[in-house]
C-alpha cells in the first residue's frame, strides 16, 4: 500500500514513513529528523554502513544464521566506556553486570571506524 501511494504522490517512500513517524510521535518533521540523523549517526558509529553491503547478496536480506542473537549497540557502547575509563574486564562485568564472556567478546572486537 505504501508503495503505491508514494508511486501516485511520486514521492519516495522514506519519505512518507518520515511524515507518518514524525506525525506518531508528535513532533514537528524538523525535530523528527534530528532524531533520525542521531539514529544514523549510531549506525554509522557502530560500524553499519560500512558493512552493510555484506548482508546482502542480489539484492536480497541475507538470513542471519540461527544461534544466539547479536550483542546489542548499547551494552557494546557500555562495555567500550568501561573499558575507555580503564577499569579491568572484571571490573566492568561486575559494574554492568554481564557475563565475563560477554565483556571479553566486545573488548577484543576489531575497532571500527566512522
Amino acid at each position: 500500500m505504501l508503495e503505491g501511494i508514494s508511486e501516485r504522490l511520486d514521492v519516495d517512500m522514506v519519505a512518507l514513513l518520515a511524515a507518518a513517524s514524525s506525525y506518531e510521535r508528535q513532533e514537528s518533521l524538523e525535530q523528527y529528523m534530528s532524531y533520525l540523523w542521531s539514529e544514523l549517526t549510531k549506525l554509522r558509529d557502530m560500524g553499519v554502513m560500512e558493512n552493510i553491503s555484506a548482508q546482502f547478496t542480489g539484492g536480497e536480506l541475507i538470513t542471519a544464521k540461527t544461534g544466539k542473537p547479536p550483542i546489542p549497540a548499547d551494552r557494546i557502547r557500555s562495555v567500550l566506556a568501561c573499558k575507555a575509563e580503564g577499569l579491568s574486564q572484571k571490573e566492568t562485568s561486575v559494574k554492568l553486570d554481564i557475563p565475563k564472556s560477554t565483556v571479553h567478546k566486545i573488548w577484543h572486537m576489531p575497532a571500527q571506524n566512522p
